[in-house]
Parts: C-alpha cells; sequence; structure tokens
C-alpha cells in the first residue's frame, strides 16, 4: 500500500476550522494507483512528484467521486478487475464510487457516521442525490457546449475558466455562479402556482355562487 501521510502533506494556508474539507482518498486499482491512501490537512495540500508520477490520476479520482466522470471502465487498472475510490470529508462522510470490469458492477457507496452503509447499484449518467446530498452537492457549470463541468476541477487540458468564455456562453456562466438562474426557475414556478390557486378559487367560487342560486 502506498500512503502519503499527513507529515509528508504540505499545508500551506489554514482555512476556517468550521469548514469542511476532504481528509482522506483511498484509490484501489484506478488509473496508476493499486493501493494508494492520501490523508490531507485543512487548508492547502500540495502533492509532489516526477512527470508521470500519476499525481493527475488523484485528482481524477476524487472527480469521479465527486461528478461521476470520467464514464466507462478505461481508468480501471491493467492488474484489478474493479476500480474503486473513496473520498472522505472532515466531518466523518465517506464515499465510494466503484466500477467494475465489463460491467460486473457500476455502484456508489455511502457512509455515515452513525448509519447504516447506503448502497446503490447499477448507477448510470444519473448520479443518486442521496450520494450527491452527502457530499454537499458538488458546485457544476454548463459550458456553452453543453457540457457539465465540475466547478471545483480542472484537469490539465481544460480551458481556463471563464477567461475563454465567449460574449454568449460568459453572462450565462455567471448567472448560475451566482444562482439567477435558480431565481429565475422559482419565479417561474410562483408563477405558476399563482395562476393554479386563482384558477382554483375562481372554480370554487363558482360552485358555491350556483348552490347559492339553487
Amino acid at each position: 500500500t502506498q500512503r502519503l501521510s499527513q507529515a509528508s502533506a504540505a499545508s500551506i494556508w489554514k482555512s476556517r476550522p468550521d469548514m469542511r474539507f476532504i481528509e482522506y482518498v483511498h484509490l484501489v486499482n484506478f488509473q496508476a494507483h493499486v493501493d494508494t491512501e492520501i490523508h490531507l490537512v485543512s487548508g492547502i495540500d500540495v502533492i509532489v512528484g516526477t512527470s508521470s508520477a500519476a499525481k493527475s490520476s488523484i485528482l481524477r479520482g476524487i472527480a469521479w467521486v465527486l461528478y461521476n466522470t470520467p464514464e466507462g471502465e478505461s481508468f480501471i487498472c491493467l492488474t484489478g478487475d474493479e476500480a474503486r475510490v473513496t473520498v472522505r470529508f472532515s466531518d466523518g462522510v465517506e464515499v465510494t464510487r466503484i466500477r467494475g470490469r465489463n460491467n460486473a458492477r457500476n455502484a456508489v457507496e455511502v457512509l455515515r457516521p452513525g448509519k447504516a452503509l447506503q448502497v446503490f447499484d447499477k448507477i448510470g449518467l444519473g448520479f443518486p442525490q442521496e450520494a450527491s446530498a452527502a457530499m454537499g452537492f458538488p458546485p457544476v457549470y454548463i459550458r456553452g457546449d453543453g457540457r457539465r463541468k465540475g466547478l471545483c476541477y480542472h484537469s490539465q487540458k481544460d480551458e481556463d475558466f471563464l477567461v475563454t468564455s465567449g460574449p454568449t456562453e460568459l453572462p450565462r456562466e455567471i448567472s448560475q455562479l451566482i444562482g439567477i438562474e435558480d431565481l429565475e426557475q422559482t419565479a417561474v414556478e410562483l408563477g405558476k402556482r399563482t395562476r393554479d390557486a386563482k384558477k382554483n378559487a375562481d372554480a370554487a367560487k363558482e360552485r358555491v355562487d350556483r348552490c347559492d342560486r339553487d
């Protein structure tokens, strides 16, 4: 088992003590990581290694748990039949993503302190809401081409966030970040419910008037 301990993880910035963070990652048969455990600390952690030491694979493994990407099974280590990545948060919540070769298994496990293990099998592109909720609903934004991207993950080949967005995509992406789209959807839903309530009230009044006339 390969281990990166807290002593070797460099914390160069102390965050708020009450801020939730990822404190532990365990990668099994994920890309070059046959069995790797990583202990992180609050703040900024720096993982140092030579080129091709599978540093980026650690981030991909975390992104797999948070955002259910990458798809498929090409990331399963050649020496194993099943890839597993576990992410544990500072509040004790653990989420494990599992993928077997040849679609043998495609699952998510959620373990909360003091609770029974929740297992969600045969998941597809959709991700169990219970698992997303356990992780605090990792934020995403939708790019101009319609792709959903994890806001907390940036790969080596990704375009710079917002910097390369065009005049059409930029306002939409900023609106997503500050929640304007959510407010607009809420306003639309409230308008619909108001119209439905008025329609029901008018219908009820008409029935009352009819009874009075009879």
